[in-house]
């Protein structure tokens, strides 16, 4: 005896679903993905930042301007090694086309307060209005 419909007349009814299962896996996945790896964008220049209480928590993103002193001093925007003689040009080009106008500055812990406090002090006679220090906060 055959299984299945008895009349050769009666058409077979098909599934006209798509599956979305695999692809909600595979988004969830990228998702957690991004998350994980998003803090660790700036984490290419090596700097042992001084650590504050907890105030803000800034997300660096590749559309903020970032100036990064490392020792030496050793200058970054970015991830880009700026010589000392160009970087008010260039941190002035940078802020024209970004659209928030605030520069995030980043020291190293062990660099001295004088070499932070001469780049803000051109910084400002430079033009730039809104500089925000970025520091690790204790735990």
């Amino acid at each position: 005896m055959a299984m299945g419909p008895q009349n050769s007349d009666q058409q077979k009814d098909y599934l006209a679903e798509i599956n979305v299962t695999p692809m909600v896996d595979v988004m969830l996945v990228l998702l957690v993905i991004f998350m994980i790896s998003a803090p660790f964008l700036f984490n290419g220049i090596p700097l042992k930042l001084p650590i504050s209480k907890k105030v803000e928590q800034v997300k660096l993103s590749d559309d903020l301007v970032v100036l990064s002193i490392g020792m030496g001093p050793t200058f970054y925007l970015g991830k880009v090694a700026i010589p000392e003689k160009k970087l008010m040009a260039v941190i002035m080009d940078k802020l024209k086309v970004a659209k928030k106008k605030v520069l995030y500055l980043r020291g190293d812990g062990q660099l001295k307060y004088e070499v932070v406090v001469k780049v803000m002090g051109e910084l400002k006679r430079g033009g730039v209005e809104n500089i925000s220090l970025i520091t690790e906060y204790e735990k």
